[in-house]
């Protein structure tokens, strides 16, 4: 994308402005503040503090519950990290706590668009066989 001191709305996310550089292919990228992708995170966090939870322990507890997952990977930094999410795996999301959660952030629904990841071209609907 090339953009010459003009502003593109981009997923619906956010507004970013562009200025063509002097040799003709840089470009500056600012973000000019949009929805607050980091609203559901205070909701879900406020949701765990209510549940007598921290918010890691609640989102590991959330993906050890469904039935079709049978571990989950953590990413730890750190000892004290990893010592701070083995309380989850006795933790049992009530059935309350697990209605709110999905009323915050929807199953099958990203938050922010952007997290979607780039779709091959070849991928299109206008570019299968079938």
């Amino acid at each position: 994308m090339t953009l010459a001191d003009e502003t593109v709305e981009i997923d619906g996310y956010g507004t970013f402005v562009g200025k063509l550089g002097a040799l003709g292919y840089e470009v500056t990228l600012c973000r000019i503040p949009g929805p607050d992708p980091t609203e559901p995170a205070g909701q879900l966090a406020k949701l765990a503090d209510e549940a007598g939870t921290s918010l890691i322990e609640m989102a590991i507890a959330f993906v050890l519950r469904h039935p079709a997952i049978a571990s989950a990977m953590i990413g730890p930094r750190a000892m004290e990290h990893l010592e701070s999410q083995f309380p989850a795996v006795g933790i049992d999301l009530p059935d309350d706590v697990l209605d709110r959660i999905d009323q915050i952030a929807a199953p099958g629904v990203s938050i922010n668009p952007g997290d979607n990841g780039w779709v091959s071209p070849a991928l299109q609907p206008a570019a299968r066989r079938r």
